[in-house]
């Protein structure tokens, strides 16, 4: 299981974050979001990050995300990505 890729999504950031370190502990890499939204936007900028030729839609995708989601869990990660 180690090395596996998660995607936790839920409004009770304080869950959401708990169970996060619980899962790292174990070896899993773990992404959060805090809505529905949040999280399809971060899976979908996730699957056009795999594809060299699609980095301006990744950028695009993760600048939608902070804009859209500012003071989300996605838009934190979103932040650290394109730095």
């Amino acid at each position: 299981m180690s090395g596996e890729r998660v995607l936790l999504v839920d409004d009770e950031t304080e869950f959401v974050e708990t169970l996060a370190m619980r899962l790292e502990t174990r070896g899993l890499r773990v992404d959060t979001a805090d809505s529905g939204d949040a999280a399809r936007l971060l899976a979908a900028a996730e699957l056009l990050s795999r594809y060299p030729d699609a980095e301006s839609s990744v950028e695009q995708r993760y600048r939608h995300i902070i804009e859209t989601y500012p003071d989300t869990a996605a838009a934190a990660k979103a932040k650290r990505r394109m730095h």
